[in-house]
């Protein structure tokens, strides 16, 4: 499951369709950079800027919840700025 500010993606097809949507915006090969990532035994916390051609995303962040080494549920949000 991914939490979003604008929807929640449960199960693979969803949430595919989800990361895909955010890498049309924020494309590989981006600038990307972590500025401060936090992990415990279940838990891990980042917090990101990311450029494109398309937008400026300032500050970002994502939490992570892991369970067995696996990713069971994961939240984010993030400012984005649109160029003209």
């Amino acid at each position: 499951m991914v939490i979003g500010p604008e929807r929640v993606a449960r199960g693979s097809s969803e949430i595919k369709a989800m990361s895909e949507r955010n890498f049309m915006i924020i494309p590989p090969g981006s600038d990307f950079q972590v500025t401060q990532k936090v992990v415990t035994e279940n838990m891990a916390y980042i917090v990101w800027t990311a450029e494109s051609e398309r937008v400026k995303v300032p500050f970002g962040t994502d939490t992570f919840f892991m369970e067995k080494g696996k990713i069971v549920a994961q939240s984010f949000a993030c400012q984005v700025i649109r160029k003209a």
